[in-house]
């Protein structure tokens, strides 16, 4: 099983670090059904084989992006927790640049 959580802002005010990133806390995650929208997303699963077909997958079904740029940037290397297998990414159309 694969799960999809989205970071979202509006649960608590941006934080920064230091050097002007922005940090990501873990209870700022939302769960979600797929990847639906841009933004910062937290993919688990209980395999890795199973973890990186899906960020593959996900990758190929981003459609509709007008700018050369990469559009997926991964922020971590998968790493193994409680809960499986973990990736973050960065999806954007970066349309506005």
């Amino acid at each position: 099983m694969v799960e999809f959580w989205f970071h979202s802002f509006d649960i608590d005010s941006e934080r920064k670090n230091t050097d002007g990133s922005r940090l990501y806390l873990h209870q700022n995650y939302v769960k979600r059904d797929e990847i639906d929208e841009e933004g910062h997303w937290r993919i688990i699963s209980r395999s890795l084989t199973q973890l990186l077909t899906t960020v593959d997958e996900q990758i190929n079904a981003f459609v509709g992006y007008t700018h050369a740029i990469p559009i997926v940037s991964f922020t971590e290397m998968p790493e193994y927790g409680d809960l499986g297998w973990e990736i973050y990414l960065d999806v954007g159309s970066w349309t506005e640049m």
